[in-house]
């Protein structure tokens, strides 16, 4: 017999070896099958599920709605009289879905991979641990059960993307310690497309794109993150944040950390460009809030309309970039 393979997360899934197997014949059939295998090694009784399930239908009807529900997902998961008893456990009164090594789920493979390297939220993850979180986070392919929205997996849903959030930055702060820069930007990228009100988040990313140099990306960060601030929260970015793009911005300021192997000479042909680079961007993004503050003084924007200059329109400052372009996919 093949594995069965279950996934849950971004939608239920249901696979034999590779070969994906058709859906449940009703959305309550579908719920039970994820709820069993959502508390693997576990067991109901029957008026449980009923209650839970079919709690607004009268006893005698509830039960019977179990067991032709039972008997929809064992169409599709044990179609053949040999599979019977294989994936699903029903004993008398008592129903549930066995954890073998006949069936894997990736909720359980995600919540196993984290076990142990939460150290509190706190302690470094060290490189067993960051291959842990990321072989965690690769299996999270969107929300659990997603585009079912009944009550009963609500908790459970929250708490896994917390997980996924949590190892996200626990990965960005990874790679920062030990100057992945490139690495760090993309979990923390990744971070922002799930949770795009975290600021600490942002200010990472600026911080890993001023250690290699690239003072355009922070200061686009530095924008995305207003904007999201203020559309969604209607506040300003923390003093901490602010003082980051100043830095940012600021004429031959450079975070820039040398290659592995460089001498860190500042006088190649190659370190004068990107001076001159830096400079030219500085003068622009002075003169943009010069700009501002004039507009700001004849008390409106002159009923100009939004435009490509950097923080143009009107809810974002002059000196506020927009966001780049680029996405990164999940993994799947």
């Amino acid at each position: 017999m093949d594995q069965l393979r279950v996934r849950l997360f971004g939608g239920l899934e249901v696979y034999s070896g590779e070969t994906l197997l058709p859906g449940f014949a009703t959305e309550k059939s579908r719920d039970l099958f994820a709820f069993l295998v959502l508390n693997r090694d576990r067991t109901f009784h029957r008026d449980v599920l009923c209650g839970r399930f079919w709690g607004e239908q009268r006893d005698t009807h509830a039960r019977r709605s179990l067991r032709t529900a039972l008997w929809r997902i064992r169409s599709v998961v044990e179609p053949s009289e040999s599979l019977r008893g294989t994936v699903l456990r029903v004993e008398g009164q008592q129903v549930g879905f066995p954890g073998t090594e006949d069936a894997w789920d990736d909720a359980s493979a995600f919540t196993a991979r984290l076990s142990g390297t939460d150290g509190g939220g706190s302690e470094p993850i060290g490189e067993e641990g960051a291959q842990r979180i990321s072989d965690a986070v690769h299996l999270y392919r969107g929300e659990l059960l997603e585009g079912s929205y009944r009550r009963w997996c609500e908790p459970d849903r929250e708490r896994l993307r917390t997980a996924y959030l949590n190892g996200l930055e626990r990965l960005v702060d990874f790679h920062r310690s030990r100057g992945e820069w490139l690495e760090a930007i993309g979990w923390g990228r990744q971070l922002l497309r799930e949770d795009p009100l975290r600021e600490h988040i942002h200010r990472a990313v600026m911080e890993c794109h001023l250690a290699k140099g690239d003072r355009p990306s922070a200061l686009r960060q530095y924008g995305s993150c207003i904007r999201i601030l203020r559309e969604e929260l209607d506040i300003e970015p923390m003093e901490e944040t602010v003082d980051l793009y100043e830095r940012a911005r600021a004429p031959r300021a450079s975070s820039r950390v040398p290659r592995s192997g460089s001498n860190g000479d500042a006088h190649g042909p190659e370190n004068g460009l990107t001076t001159e680079v830096d400079e030219a961007l500085s003068a622009l993004y002075a003169l943009a809030e010069r700009l501002e503050k004039a507009r700001s003084a004849m008390g409106g924007d002159g009923g100009g309309g939004a435009s490509d200059s950097p923080g143009a329109g009107p809810t974002t400052p002059l000196h506020a970039p927009s966001e780049p372009g680029g996405t990164t996919v999940r993994p799947d």
